[in-house]
């Protein structure tokens, strides 16, 4: 097996091992996984670490954390030969659950050993690459909201306690949703650009979608009133699919958001700046070790 670059981000709310980094290096030995680890102190530093190990021709870098610590890998690996892993330790584990690789750690480490290399696209906006999902409008408004204490106590639940209290005062606005080329003008809660099936715990935004399908799969909220609105929301949680009669859905290459105000932005659920909202596909971007079809949950 390729020696791995292990990036962990030591605030991770669900690193085992009590901490202990010689203890966990020889859980990873023990499944095959000869690695260098190295902790994450900063934002960014994790796209820093990673940019440099692929500079260097490792082969593999595993990314161990929540999304956001995948984030951040998946943009110092765009375009580059060196392939990612994951090992689930945040709240989310979003992708992670979406390729199958399970939360347990020891049953993560055993997935991948026995995975496989998969070619995938990734979403770009002019400042950054996404792998999951961008968000324009409410979500990240949820997103900016969301207390980082409550987060670690009470999980992904407090996307939703945190999703309610946004919903009491937040508010459409009318905008243009460009779909290459295609013109919508909408009011919307907020715009939804995905490129992975999964959302969010059990929520499956976008069900054909594909990592790999050259599209990116398109959602604008366009409830007439806040509770049509929840009604849509609430349905999607309780269902797993996104779709109402507040809910429209295209697929394509270049997506292009303009509100008639500035609204915030979230990239694989991290809170970003982008003036300029354009979002395009870059096709086979980003190589990725996933389990075999038989860790598929």
């Amino acid at each position: 097996m390729p020696r791995a670059y292990v990036i962990l981000n030591p605030r991770a709310g669900r690193w085992p091992q009590g901490g202990d980094e010689e203890a966990f290096r020889r859980l990873l030995r023990e499944y095959g996984w000869p690695c260098e680890l190295a902790l994450t102190r900063a934002p960014g530093e994790a796209t820093r670490l990673a940019r440099a190990a692929a500079e260097r021709g490792e082969d593999l870098v595993i990314a161990a954390g929540g999304d956001g610590t995948v984030h951040e890998v998946v943009n110092g690996l765009a375009g580059s030969e060196t392939a990612l892993a994951i090992l689930p330790l945040g709240t989310e584990n979003i992708l992670a659950r979406d390729i199958g690789v399970p939360r347990q750690l020891e049953a993560a480490c055993e997935s991948l050993r026995m995975g496989q290399v998969q070619t995938i696209d990734l979403g770009r906006t002019p400042r950054r690459y996404f792998l999951l999902m961008a968000g324009v409008g409410f979500d990240a408004q949820v997103v900016r909201e969301t207390s980082l204490r409550w987060k670690r106590y009470f999980r992904s639940l407090t996307y939703f306690l945190t999703g309610l209290a946004t919903w009491c005062h937040y508010r459409p606005t009318p905008a243009q949703v460009r779909v290459d080329g295609t013109e919508n003008n909408l009011t919307v809660w907020g715009v939804i650009i995905s490129n992975a099936t999964r959302y969010a715990w059990r929520v499956r935004i976008a069900p054909t979608a594909s990592l790999t399908d050259g599209r990116l799969d398109v959602l604008a909220f366009t409830a007439p009133t806040p509770l049509a609105f929840a009604r849509d929301v609430l349905g999607a949680i309780l269902t797993g699919r996104m779709r109402g009669k507040g809910i429209q859905h295209w697929t394509g290459r270049e997506i292009v958001v303009q509100p008639a105000r500035p609204l915030p932005v979230q990239l694989d659920g991290e809170l970003v700046e982008e003036p300029k909202l354009r979002f395009t596909l870059v096709p086979q971007a980003l190589r990725l070790l996933r389990p075999t079809p038989a860790f598929a949950i």
